[in-house]
C-alpha cells in the first residue's frame, strides 16, 4: 500500500454563528428589561460551549458572559439578558454581542453583532396626583406610583429623605408599596416634620428588576411657598372665625328669648283682662 493514493474530499463551511434580536425595542426609557435573543447555527455540523457575550457603553447589561451550550446543526437557542438604563444618559447607544464557540478541536469567534437603542431621559416609576398637607410644621405627602415600563417592578419602596430642615415621623417615614407590574400604580403616603423656608421634599425610590439588581432614584416634590402661607394664615383665623360664629349664636338666642318674654307678657296681660 505504499504506492496507492486516495483523494479525500473535504467540505469547508465557513459559515459563522449569527444573532437575531427577538423583542428590542428602538427606543427605552430609564428603565429595566428583558432582552431575548436567538442565537442560530447555520453550519452543517453541532457548535459546542457557545458563549454570548452583550455590551453597551452606558448602559449595564447582566450577565456579561451567557454560557449557551450545544446547538445542533441548523438549529438555533433562545437566549435572555437584562438591560438596565436607569442610570444611562439620554441618547443613542449601541449594543454589541460577540459569539464564541468549538466546531470540532477550533475555536472560532463571529463577527460582533450590533444593534442601536435610543435611551429617553424618563423614569419608569412616576409620581403622580401629589398632594401635599401641612398642619403647623408637620407636613403630609401623598399620592401615586405609577410603573411605566415594559417589565414589573419588585420590592418597590417610596421614603422621605431626612436632610436639613427635614426630618422623617410616625406614621409613614417609608411606604412600602411590594410588586407593583407594568402599566399599573398605587397609592402611597408619607409624613415628615418640615422646617418653615424649605423649598421641596426629597423623596426615594427604591426597587428590585427583573435580575433582581437593587436600584434607586430621586424625586422631588416643591413646595408652593404661597400656597402653605395661605393654609398658616387661614388656620390662624379659625379662632376669629369661631368668636364671629359664637356671637351670632348669642345674638341669635337673644332674639329668640327676647321674643318669647314679650309673647309671654302679652298673654299675661290678655288674662287679667
Amino acid at each position: 500500500m505504499y504506492d496507492l493514493n486516495y483523494k479525500i474530499p473535504i467540505k469547508i463551511d465557513d459559515r459563522n454563528a449569527q444573532l437575531v434580536f427577538s423583542n428590542l425595542p428602538s427606543s427605552m426609557i430609564n428603565e429595566i428589561s428583558t432582552v431575548t435573543v436567538d442565537v442560530i447555527n447555520p453550519r452543517s455540523s453541532d457548535i459546542k460551549d457557545v458563549i454570548l457575550s452583550p455590551s453597551c457603553e452606558d448602559v449595564l447589561i447582566y450577565p456579561s458572559n451567557i454560557f449557551v451550550g450545544t446547538i445542533p446543526a441548523g438549529n438555533n437557542s433562545t437566549v435572555e439578558f437584562t438591560v438596565n438604563t436607569v442610570k444611562s444618559s439620554p441618547g443613542n447607544k449601541k449594543i454589541k454581542c460577540l459569539i464564541s464557540y468549538f466546531n470540532g478541536d477550533n475555536h472560532h469567534t463571529s463577527e460582533t453583532t450590533s444593534t442601536n437603542l435610543d435611551v429617553i431621559s424618563k423614569p419608569t416609576l412616576t409620581l403622580t396626583n401629589i398632594e401635599v398637607n401641612n398642619l403647623g410644621s408637620k407636613y403630609t405627602v401623598s399620592g401615586e406610583i405609577n410603573n411605566i415600563g415594559l417589565t414589573d417592578m419588585k420590592n418597590v419602596m417610596v421614603s422621605l429623605i431626612d436632610s436639613k430642615g427635614i426630618n422623617s415621623t410616625k406614621p409613614y417615614p417609608s411606604y412600602f408599596i411590594g410588586s407593583l407590574e407594568k402599566d399599573d400604580f398605587s397609592s402611597f403616603e408619607l409624613s415628615a416634620f418640615v422646617s418653615p423656608g424649605t423649598p421641596e421634599i426629597p423623596l426615594l425610590i427604591e426597587f428590585r428588576g427583573t435580575d433582581n439588581a437593587y436600584t434607586s432614584i430621586t424625586k422631588s416634590v416643591y413646595l408652593d411657598s404661597k400656597e402653605s402661607s395661605f393654609q398658616t394664615d387661614k388656620k390662624a383665623s379659625s379662632p376669629l372665625l369661631i368668636a364671629i360664629i359664637i356671637i351670632m349664636c348669642i345674638a341669635v338666642f337673644g332674639i329668640i328669648g327676647y321674643s318669647w318674654k314679650k309673647q309671654k307678657k302679652m298673654n299675661k296681660g290678655e288674662g287679667e283682662s
